[in-house]
């Protein structure tokens, strides 16, 4: 038995045929606790699908989600991210982590893989503390301490930075 409390004003289909509940909000929802299986979160913004969120199973703890194998795309103006893990940890404070495994691939072909991130969903920005793995269009490259800017499609990476270009020119942090 699922039991949650819903602390917000939301639209919830439960499709019988797809055994799944769908939930659609402006807003993540506040719960006490309980367990779904086949979670899917959907938000608008000003009518245009911000991002959607799918878990095969989530446990709640004390307003806490905890998620198996979490799978988000987020849609932006110019690409659209598709970021999954083994893991994934919603708090209360917005932010989402996410561990075990994470990939972030874009739909213009640029993919990251690291082992950890943690999302701030109110500055859109992705952080990944540990060794990063990043290629895609005539790049290709590692290091440490990444920040993703979502809304203005930068990447940044900090520290053991080498990059290589399909030109062999190799880049390197002094």
């Amino acid at each position: 038995m699922v039991v949650v409390i819903i602390t917000a004003i939301f639209s919830i289909i439960y499709s019988s045929y797809k055994k799944q509940i769908i939930i659609i909000s402006t807003q993540i929802f506040k719960t006490e606790s309980g367990k779904i299986k086949n979670f899917t979160y959907r938000k608008m913004k000003n009518g245009k699908l911000q991002f959607i969120l799918n878990a095969p199973y989530v446990t709640i703890r004390d307003g806490i989600y905890t998620m198996r194998n979490p799978h988000i795309v987020y849609f932006s103006a110019t690409r659209n991210y598709n970021i999954s893990a083994r893991k994934g940890i919603y708090s209360p404070n917005k932010d989402m982590d996410a561990s075990g495994s994470v990939k972030i691939d874009t739909s213009d072909d640029y993919h990251i893989r690291t082992e950890h991130i943690k999302y701030n969903i109110m500055s859109k920005k992705i952080y990944a503390p540990l060794f990063v793995k990043f290629w895609g269009n005539e790049i290709k490259g590692t290091g440490s301490e990444m920040m993703l800017d979502v809304k203005k499609n930068i990447l940044t990476v900090n520290k053991n930075v080498d990059i290589i270009t399909t030109k062999k020119r190799i880049i390197q942090q002094k």
